[in-house]
């Protein structure tokens, strides 16, 4: 008499001795809590797909195997194979909270293999995936599958790389969400031979934008493909737009990357702002203690299209972009680090003139978020797709250094654009935590910098412009 088999749903503790009938769809090392002690860790589904393995899924219970369990393979062509539960790329983009115990798989197209970026405690790669439909989501890989995927990828050359990643979860990056992988749970499949991917070759047979890719870190036509469709906002609109991200377009005008104001002390983990004492720096993240920090990128820039003006919040990785260089390439002639205040200046420099794409998250409902300027959260500085944008009035424009901004948007005969005063917020309570976009109201008197002359220490405008008005 065949014994009676338990479902996984109904696996109970107050049942002490069961018999499951389940298929083992993925098994990794796991941390043995002996050190001495070896770990193998499965995830494993029934016949009704329910699945099992606590951390992996969303069950309840976790089975432990000791000395008196009892395995044994069983030869079922009846028992279904539910290898996969895969996820629709526009389900896991509408999701608008992050969920650290809800795991599942994708499968797509490699369109940005991306590249290896590494940190003194761990490895990432973030890449690019596309389903059928051309729906796009970001990746992260993280250190236990970086070597696997760098070497499967490579076999990939000359074909279009359609990938698996099994067991992976939501991440909120930005406001955008994306997926990663977790830990040794997760596994990275490039073109495995089996029946989900030849489907999927088949649903996506004939579509010539889908095309083969070479080697690993290549720069194809599909990273800028992102921005074949954009639909950019002016800056006129920037008061209206509801809660969401949306693209602008800006030619910056002016950086205000003064003294001591255009970077932040960060932690060398996790990038986040530390508090410097004692000729320490203590990160609040991390809860450590660091003897040294490093400077990143933070500062303001004007931009102007050609309905209004704004100011932009730029954070490091968009002021890598803009400028080309790290903080700690900016070298003098005697092969070191620029002075703070030299740094400024060449800042200015790269980037004054430039046109550019901003993407911009705005959370106009909180009236915190009005005080400050708004936060980028992505730039496009590719030549042709950043003129496929610009603004006709704006395109012919050439913009020079002893332009005003007044000039840009009024024309340069008009005499004065306002009597009324107005208050800079104090930027230094801004923080590296704050990755959200602000909205100043009166931007365009803030921006008119040269016409108040406004003092270089940010913290002190404030007082010298309210008394530059009141002698007017």
């Amino acid at each position: 008499m065949s014994p009676f088999v338990t479902c996984l749903t109904n696996l109970s503790k107050a049942i002490t001795t069961s018999t499951i009938k389940v298929r083992c769809i993925r098994r990794y090392e796991g941390v043995p809590e002996d050190k001495n002690d070896n770990n193998l860790e499965c995830v494993l589904h029934d016949i009704e797909n329910n699945t099992l393995k606590n951390k992996a899924t969303n069950h309840q219970f976790r089975l432990v195997m000791n000395s008196y369990t009892e395995v044994f393979e069983v030869k079922d062509l009846t028992f279904p194979r539910m290898m996969f539960a895969f996820k629709p790329f526009p389900e896991i983009s509408l999701l608008r909270q992050y969920d650290d115990t809800a795991f599942f798989d994708v499968i797509g197209v490699i369109t940005n293999p991306g590249k290896e970026v590494k940190q003194s405690k761990y490895r990432l790669i973030e890449i690019e995936i596309n389903d059928e439909q051309h729906n796009k989501i970001f990746c992260t890989i993280w250190e236990s599958n970086v070597d696997s995927y760098k070497e499967d990828f490579k076999k990939s050359k000359g074909t279009i790389p359609v990938v698996i990643v099994q067991i992976c979860k939501t991440n909120l990056f930005r406001g955008e969400m994306r997926i990663s992988t977790h830990f040794q749970a997760s596994k990275v499949l490039i073109n495995p031979e089996l029946d989900e991917v030849t489907a999927f070759r088949k649903r996506i047979e004939g579509d010539e934008r889908f095309i083969p890719y070479g080697s690993l870190g290549q720069v194809g036509p599909f990273i800028s493909s992102e921005f074949e469709n954009l639909t950019v906002k002016s800056l006129e609109d920037l008061e209206c737009l509801e809660d969401g991200l949306y693209w602008v377009f800006g030619k910056i005008v002016s950086v205000e990357a003064h003294y001591d104001t255009w970077y932040y002390m960060s932690c060398k983990t996790c990038f986040k702002k530390v508090e410097a004492e004692d000729n320490k720096f203590n990160c609040s993240v991390c809860k450590s203690t660091y003897s040294h920090a490093y400077r990143r990128y933070r500062f303001i820039v004007n931009i102007v299209d050609d309905t209004s003006n704004t100011s932009l919040l730029v954070w490091d990785r968009e002021g890598i972009q803009l400028i080309g260089k790290k903080v700690y390439e900016f070298i003098g002639a005697d092969n070191q680090i620029l002075p703070v205040e030299d740094i400024a200046k060449e800042i200015a420099k790269k980037l004054v003139g430039q046109s550019v794409l901003f993407k911009l998250q705005f959370r106009n409902q909180l009236e915190y978020y009005k005080s400050y300027p708004h936060t980028v959260n992505k730039v496009c500085n590719i030549p042709h797709v950043v003129e496929k944008y610009t603004p006709q009035l704006l395109g012919s424009q050439e913009v020079r250094k002893e332009l005003k901004l007044s000039d840009l948007i009024f024309g340069s005969d008009l005499p004065e654009v306002s009597q009324k005063s107005f208050v800079t917020p104090d930027l230094s309570s801004v923080t590296n935590e704050i990755n959200h976009e602000r909205n100043i109201e009166g931007s365009v008197k803030r921006c008119l910098e040269d016409d108040f002359n406004c003092c270089d220490d940010i913290v002190g405008c404030q007082k010298n412009k309210n008394q530059k008005v009141s002698k007017e």
